[in-house]
This record gives C-alpha cells, sequence and structure tokens, in this order.
C-alpha cells in the first residue's frame, strides 16, 4: 500500500503516493517488439509484432517495482471521490537473459468510504 499525502486546494485535496509494488503474473506472457534497421541513416527494416511466450524461457512470474503517482479527491458529507493516476516501474527482469521490465501506467477512478473506528 501506497503512502499518501493529501494538500488542500479549495474544497480538493491533492493526492500524491509512492511506494513499493509487488505483482504476481497469472497468465500467459506476451512480448510485443518493434525493431528498426538503419543504413546511413535511413531505415531498411521495420517490424513490429507479438510473441506469445507459453512457457519456459526463464520466465518469472513473481516482480516487484515502484509506483507514483498523483491525483484529486473530492469531499462530500459521508465519502470522497478521487481520480488518480500512476507510473508503474518493474525492477526485476522477467525473463532471465533478456532485459525485460514491467512498465506502464494506471489511471484509477473512485469512492473512498471511511471505516467506522
Amino acid at each position: 500500500m501506497s503512502p499518501h499525502v493529501k494538500q488542500r486546494i479549495g474544497k480538493f485535496e491533492g493526492i500524491v503516493s509512492l511506494g513499493p509494488e509487488l505483482r504476481y503474473r497469472v497468465g500467459k506472457m506476451k512480448l510485443k517488439y518493434t525493431s528498426k534497421i538503419t543504413y546511413d541513416g535511413v531505415v531498411t527494416k521495420d517490424e513490429s509484432g507479438v510473441v506469445k511466450m507459453d512457457g519456459g524461457f526463464g520466465q518469472r512470474a513473481f516482480d516487484y517495482g515502484l509506483a507514483g503517482g498523483a491525483g484529486i479527491a473530492y469531499p462530500t458529507k459521508s465519502f470522497k471521490i478521487f481520480a488518480e493516476a500512476r507510473y508503474h516501474l518493474g525492477l526485476r527482469r522477467l525473463v532471465d537473459d533478456l532485459k525485460m521490465y514491467n512498465r506502464g501506467t494506471s489511471f484509477h477512478v473512485g469512492v473512498l468510504v471511511p471505516m467506522p473506528r
């Protein structure tokens, strides 16, 4: 769980989050690639595609990394509505012999409901 920092902007609250992240892959891994070959500054071959990696290849299902984001929350009488964008930075190689890491962005919209103490 990421620590959140709150700052009020009028009635809105600013949210900044940063922290560790643990992931476990449950499905099959796909490798998306783009390849460009240039000769004297001119692209001679340009291709992209998807390779399904069905098993083996030294694949790792467990991954760890960092996540950081920013967003806003709008408080009402009984709950808060929020929106936040995050960047996910994987720090562990997903395959033994390749420099392949998890990287991505996510956008979250939701409702925060306080729990009674």
